[in-house]
């Protein structure tokens, strides 16, 4: 919440600090933002995108449903090689469409199919796997939670959706 009220009060000011923050105080090697949350305009985009330009050491993921945001800042200036922007799918089983812009990628929850995470089997942690910021991984499956105890696609048969 710190970050959204910074970054709202001062978003120059929010991108200078994060920089400096990520490289001198934190030492990242890789850096995910939104854990939880998303982009709220192409303006931010590109604020993320001045974060990735200026830590060009660090490897940064981004994960987003906001691919209209990621559309209009590609536009105006060229993703870093050092980020991977993965949209992600908003329906369980179902990819994302590609958008064709260097440094993006796809991400998605499945049920009936194995997953490319491997973060269900290691406490729900990355661990070693970096799979998610090398935008050279076009896709990458998230295997849905365990204890989940329903099945979406058939739900969604069964209901005429």
């Amino acid at each position: 919440m710190n970050n959204w009220i910074g970054y709202q009060s001062n978003p120059e000011k929010w991108v200078d600090l994060m920089a400096m923050k990520i490289t001198h105080e934190y030492n990242a090697l890789f850096f995910r933002f939104f854990h939880s949350g998303d982009f709220q305009s192409p303006e931010m985009v590109g604020h993320i995108v001045a974060i990735a330009e200026r830590c060009p050491d660090t490897k940064f993921w981004v994960s987003t449903l906001e691919t209209g945001f990621i559309q209009e800042a590609a536009a105006k200036r060229p993703f870093p090689k050092n980020m991977c922007i993965r949209v992600s799918g908003d329906v369980i089983d179902e990819k994302p469409e590609p958008l064709g812009i260097p440094q993006t990628a796809r991400s998605w929850v499945v049920y009936d199919y194995p997953g490319t995470c491997p973060a269900m089997y290691q406490e729900g942690k990355c661990g070693c796997c970096r799979v998610c910021w090398d935008s050279q991984q076009q896709t990458v499956a998230y295997p849905m939670k365990v204890g989940c105890h329903y099945k979406p696609k058939r739900t969604a048969r069964r209901l005429g959706l």
